[in-house]
């Protein structure tokens, strides 16, 4: 996909754009898509997508809204499948997604391998970013101003490094079989900063949270979470 921008993305409950199995697709510097549906998916990936910008071109999936863009202007920018491998997003922005009725984050890893490097996930209403039994690396990335669920980690073995959180109800959550790597990352001014939670249905609770929100929340038993912290700041505290 080039320049020639912006993209309109059409998709409904029932009909998306897919890049099928063993095809690859690359999406080029300042490329512009505007998602058109508050429940479908704009593009399910089953191939591989490179979709790399630049710090002076990102590529954008953004609302189409011209005056007032707010947090769920549309459903999924991306789906990624168990069929989808080694996609890269390098220098991406996602933003305005994910509206709460068609509760599916901005961008769903499934199952799939990918590295998410220099990009931004901003101003979701329910979910940014959801790995579910992924292998995943992210690495320079903002999670800010997100209504809900920054980031959410379902099974699966993810290194993040060098990644900001700000300004999210919820920075990471972490539920299931996880392998989480955390180093070098920087957690400021979310409400709740990380949630650790094994069982599902227990409630949540951030009674030794400071004003600002921080603290880690541990719902539940932790047995099957093998998480590895190193030089992680949450709102100011090194962990």
């Amino acid at each position: 996909i080039s320049k020639a921008s912006p993209y309109f993305l059409f998709s409904d409950s029932f009909n998306s754009p897919i890049l099928e199995k063993d095809k690859i697709l690359f999406i080029e510097p300042g490329v512009i898509l505007k998602p058109q549906n508050k429940s479908g998916t704009a593009l399910i990936v089953n191939g591989t997508l490179f979709a790399k910008g630049t710090s002076q071109s990102p590529i954008k999936f953004t609302s189409s809204a011209a005056a007032k863009p707010r947090p769920g202007d549309y459903g999924q920018a991306l789906l990624f499948t168990p069929e989808s491998k080694g996609s890269v997003l390098d220098n991406v922005i996602f933003e305005y997604g994910d509206p709460i009725i068609f509760a599916a984050p901005m961008v769903s890893v499934f199952e799939a391998d990918i590295k998410i490097k220099n990009s931004v996930f901003r101003k979701s209403l329910f979910s940014a970013l959801e790995l579910i039994e992924a292998n995943a690396e992210i690495e320079n990335t903002i999670f800010e101003d997100n209504e809900n669920i920054a980031l959410s980690i379902q099974g699966g073995a993810t290194k993040i490094t060098n990644t900001f959180f700000k300004n999210n109800q919820i920075g990471l959550k972490s539920s299931q079989t996880s392998q989480i790597q955390l180093d070098n990352n920087n957690f400021s001014a979310n409400q709740k900063p990380i949630i650790i939670d094994i069982n599902s249905r227990v409630s949540f609770s951030c009674a030794a949270a400071g004003a600002g929100g921080a603290g880690v929340c541990d719902a539940g038993n932790t047995g099957n979470l093998i998480a590895q912290f190193n030089n992680n700041f949450l709102n100011g505290i090194l962990i």
